[in-house]
């Protein structure tokens, strides 16, 4: 891994209140930290007053925030939704990484209706649409959209990736691959990556096995995503992105699961962590700033 690449979170697996996350980064070592919800509420649904305060907490503790997670295409929409909603969405959030001094937003690529699914061809054509249309948007305030190996037409498998990237066919429009993610889609996390590399800007590091057909999440490194083979084929291709990790442990957000005792959230997060750290250098890499003691 190239000395540009650095190691961050998704910081409401650590806790709900802004000032939590923060503290429990700046207890890693870290000082940015991967922005998806604020007690729970989605940045972008967050009152102007709400985001205000965020900005205002990140500032005075010097945390940048190298990526916004937003909702545009992910479990909670469908193809069908109005296009009008993730406009609205991207303009609030650019505004935000305005402020922050975010180059990054996450998006999805819209599951389909349940019950009455589009066509394959309608599904693919509209996706396209809509995210080439998203990323000229982003393009033109220099942030670039960051396409997650998830929910919707193109995060459902290797091939739908591919086409993806080439037909939006956009500077500002890249992929965020999570080496987890591979295990709910049915393909090998390293296959992915193998076809995929030139487009891949950003790295979400989670890790689990199938149980009787379903993912139950574990530490990284100890279930069967392949995450030291990919985090030796990132490092020896000098990959120069970020990795944050979405331990996913006690948090699950498209199941709605999560919560609970804040003090095991927290240890837990900075374990996860610690040991991403480990691994990243155990594959040639480097994670410069992971405060490795308890």
């Amino acid at each position: 891994m190239s000395a540009g690449a650095f190691l961050t979170g998704i910081a409401d697996e650590a806790a709900a209140g802004l000032a939590e996350q923060i503290a429990c980064h700046r207890a890693l070592g870290w000082r940015h930290l991967e922005l998806r919800s604020v007690d729970g509420v989605a940045v972008a649904r967050l009152s102007p007053a709400q985001r205000d305060s965020v900005c205002l907490q990140l500032a005075e503790a010097g945390f940048s925030v190298p990526v916004i997670d937003s909702q545009i295409g992910n479990w909670s929409s469908t193809i069908a939704a109005p296009f009008a909603h993730d406009l609205a969405e991207l303009d609030t959030l650019l505004a935000l990484a305005a402020r922050t001094g975010t180059r990054m937003i996450r998006v999805m690529s819209y599951p389909n209706v349940a019950g009455a699914p589009w066509s394959e061809s309608d599904w693919s054509a509209e996706v396209v649409l809509r995210l080439r249309a998203l990323a000229r948007l982003a393009g033109e305030q220099g942030v670039t959209l960051l396409h997650e190996n998830c929910a919707g037409w193109g995060g459902s498998s290797i091939v739908n990736a591919l086409h993806l990237a080439r037909a939006v066919d956009d500077p500002h429009f890249r992929l965020l691959f999570d080496i987890g993610n591979g295990l709910s889609y049915g393909y090998t996390a390293l296959d992915y990556l193998e076809q995929l590399l030139p487009w891949i800007a950003h790295v979400h590091l989670k890790d689990g096995q199938l149980v009787d057909g379903e993912v139950v999440y574990t530490m990284p490194g100890e279930g069967g995503a392949g995450v030291r083979d990919c985090l030796r084929y990132l490092a020896e291709r000098q990959y120069a992105g970020g990795y944050a990790i979405e331990p996913h442990l006690h948090l699950i957000p498209h199941l709605r699961a999560g919560g609970g005792d804040g003090a095991l959230m927290l240890s837990s997060y900075q374990a996860y962590a610690r040991r991403t750290a480990a691994l990243i250098e155990q594959a040639g890499g480097a994670a410069a700033g992971v405060l490795h003691a308890a």
